[in-house]
């Protein structure tokens, strides 16, 4: 980000009680909250307690997002109205298009790539002889079980082909045990 705004505070009425004080700053990681301040609205008596339904109900997601507009819409008009030069007025867009650029993207980002999967392979086949390879993922990942099986899963895929297929229930590689089955 080629331009910074100086920490400040910003102060939102919440939960009718409650005056939610929150200080932003943007740098180069975008727009931040660094501090929170949480205070019942002068005359409350008595105070009202901090609860952790109050906490959860504070949006942090939400009042950064409406943060992120108003700079966007700050940005623009002083692009358009602000008396000056040309460059002040490019600055003021190129601020307003930064602070679009910081807008939430859609679902979830792509983090799961080729090279993730073939580490994931060479896990799951280092794990094998210990008879819980997916198990082996999971703890290497620290995500759940389940999840490590899908990644599994993807890594024997056709697209990715990574290891070989396997009925299910059987490790890639484990000896089917010879004979009759007890019933």
């Amino acid at each position: 980000m080629e331009f910074r705004v100086a920490p400040y505070w910003r102060q939102v009425h919440w939960d009718g009680n409650w005056s939610l004080g929150m200080r932003f700053v943007v740098d180069e990681l975008g727009l931040r909250v660094i501090a929170m301040k949480l205070s019942p609205l002068a005359g409350e008596s008595p105070s009202p307690s901090v609860t952790s339904s109050l906490l959860r109900s504070v949006h942090l997601g939400r009042l950064i997002e409406e943060e992120r507009r108003r700079h966007v819409g700050r940005s623009r008009y002083l692009a358009t109205h602000v008396v000056g030069s040309t460059d002040t007025s490019a600055l003021y867009e190129r601020m307003a298009g930064a602070f679009d650029e910081m807008a939430p993207r859609p679902g979830r980002p792509v983090t799961l790539t080729p090279e993730h999967f073939a580490r994931v392979a060479r896990v799951y086949s280092a794990a094998v002889a210990s008879g819980k390879p997916t198990q082996a993922v999971a703890r290497k990942w620290r995500v759940p079980e389940t999840t490590a099986a899908k990644w599994v899963e993807r890594c024997r895929s056709d697209e990715l082909g990574l290891l070989p297929k396997t009925e299910r229930g059987r490790m890639a590689g484990a000896v089917a045990q010879r004979g009759r089955r007890s019933k």
